[in-house]
């Protein structure tokens, strides 16, 4: 079990270390799991907020896009459905949606 571990991480510490290369960032190779996933997690950000800035949008309003892509919801079911990321951060992106006419309301209840 130890040694499938062991394999896992290293076979996973490779890949994040090409995949920071490539991003311009270096890193030694023996450090803890948990090391690896922080990077690789910041370096998702780092890439999806490069991408994202091309049509100036952040991520949290990629969020309320792609969960209002499904169906039209109410302001109230966005923010329950992303509030593990914090209503002081949902709410300012869903006004900015809202006002760029990203999102729009069919009702009042709705955006």
């Amino acid at each position: 079990m130890l040694g499938n571990y062991l394999c896992y991480t290293y076979i996973c510490s490779t890949h994040i270390i090409l995949f920071a290369k490539r991003l311009g960032v270096t890193v030694e190779r023996r450090r803890p799991i948990g090391f690896w996933l922080k990077l690789l997690d910041g370096l998702i950000d780092q890439r999806l907020d490069a991408t994202l800035s091309r049509w100036s949008l952040d991520r949290r309003q990629w969020q309320v896009i792609n969960l209002l892509n499904d169906s039209p919801r109410s302001k109230e079911e966005v923010m329950a459905a992303l509030e593990p990321f914090g209503r002081q951060t949902v709410e300012p992106a869903l006004a900015d949606l809202t006002a760029r006419v990203w999102s729009r309301r069919p009702t009042a209840d709705y955006v």
